[in-house]
C-alpha cells in the first residue's frame, strides 16, 4: 500500500537515490506508489531514477510462472515503458533479466538468445504502438550470469554488444548510438559458485 511504501522511504533522499525494483509482476503497481510518493513529498518525477525489471515475458521463460497471460503482461509492459519514457527520464524501464534462465540451465547461447528474442518482441510492439526505437531502446538493461568459465563469458559479452548494435540499427534503424548501446548488468552464477 501506499503508507507502506510512504514507510519505506521515509527519510530516503529519493532524488540521490537509484532505486531498483526486481519483481517483474509487480512493478507496475510498485512503481505507481513510488511516483505517488514523490508527488506527495514534492519531487519532480523528472529527477527518480533507476531500474524496472518490467519483463513478465522473461518470469515465464525463466521462472516458469506467470500473473498475466503474455498478451497482458505486454501490453502492461508497454504502458509502463511509454509512462517512463514521457514523465521518468531517468528510469530504465525495462530489464531483459536472463540470469535466471541460465541459473535454470540455459548455456551462454541460449541465455543471449532468450534476452535478444524478448528484446525483439517488446520493441516490434513498441514500434507497433507508435512508440519510437531511438527513444525507448536507449533504456534497456541487459541482465546477465557470468558462470566460471572467464573466456566464454568474455566472448558471450562481447558478441551480445555486436548483436545489439546490429539489431537495433538493422531490423529497428537506430540512428541514436545510445539506442545500439547495450547496457549490461551481471551477476556472478550462484550455480557455480
Amino acid at each position: 500500500s501506499l503508507s507502506d511504501i510512504d514507510a519505506l522511504m521515509e527519510g530516503l533522499p529519493l532524488h540521490e537515490t537509484h532505486i531498483s525494483f526486481a519483481v517483474a509482476s509487480s512493478v507496475a503497481p510498485l512503481l505507481a506508489m513510488l511516483v505517488a510518493h514523490a508527488d506527495n513529498r514534492g519531487i519532480p518525477r523528472g529527477k527518480l531514477s533507476g531500474a524496472l525489471n518490467n519483463n513478465p515475458l522473461v518470469t515465464l521463460i525463466a521462472e516458469n510462472w506467470v500473473v498475466f497471460s503474455p498478451r497482458a503482461s505486454l501490453r502492461l509492459m508497454l504502458d509502463v515503458l511509454k509512462f517512463c519514457r514521457q514523465h521518468l527520464p531517468q528510469v530504465n524501464p525495462l530489464t531483459f533479466q536472463m540470469y535466471s534462465c541460465r541459473e535454470r540451465g540455459a548455456n551462454a547461447v541460449q541465455e543471449l538468445a532468450y534476452g535478444f528474442a524478448a528484446a525483439i518482441d517488446v520493441s516490434r510492439a513498441a514500434v507497433a504502438a507508435g512508440m519510437s526505437f531511438d527513444d525507448f531502446a536507449q533504456g534497456f538493461v541487459f541482465f546477465y550470469s557470468l558462470d566460471s568459465n572467464f573466456f566464454e563469458e568474455i566472448a558471450k559479452l562481447r558478441a551480445a554488444r555486436r548483436v545489439w548494435a546490429k539489431l537495433a540499427r538493422e531490423q529497428f534503424g537506430a540512428t541514436n548510438p545510445k539506442s545500439t548501446r547495450l547496457r549490461i548488468h551481471c551477476n556472478t552464477a550462484g550455480s557455480s559458485l
